[in-house]
């Protein structure tokens, strides 16, 4: 049933899907870690006198004309709950800076222990 729900909620796209699965249930997808550095995989860069988007944002863009992508934050209970919130312009705005994420990305949070899940990111996804 869990599975049932869980990809009724990524092709449905409505909001970012919060689940205890594992990194090796989602083959094909795009990783972000929990633990990454704001200032290199959270924010836009300034190189070469213009501004890019992260590695792993230009490659979803690569991917837009694909049906579904998917865009999956590593076990986020593994950084603490302030921590966490470095993920909410991504889950709430879908959007890194002035880069917004493709229309057809599907955000999958991986969390083993959901008592460990800031409030705030909770609200947002939803929880399966």
């Amino acid at each position: 049933m869990k599975n049932k729900e869980l990809l009724e909620a990524i092709a449905a796209n409505i909001s970012p899907v919060i689940t205890n699965l594992a990194k090796k249930d989602f083959k094909g997808a795009t990783f972000i870690a929990a633990d990454c550095e704001i200032d290199k995989a959270l924010s836009e860069q300034y190189i070469s006198g213009k501004w890019q988007a992260p590695d792993w944002l230009q490659e979803l863009c690569k991917n837009k004309d694909e049906i579904i992508s998917i865009l999956v934050v590593e076990d986020i209970a593994k950084i603490s709950e302030k921590e966490q919130l470095k993920f909410l312009e991504i889950l709430k705005n879908r959007a890194i800076g002035s880069f917004k994420l493709p229309a057809n990305v599907s955000i999958v949070v991986l969390c083993s222990d959901f008592n460990k899940l800031a409030p705030q990111i909770a609200q947002v996804g939803c929880i399966i």
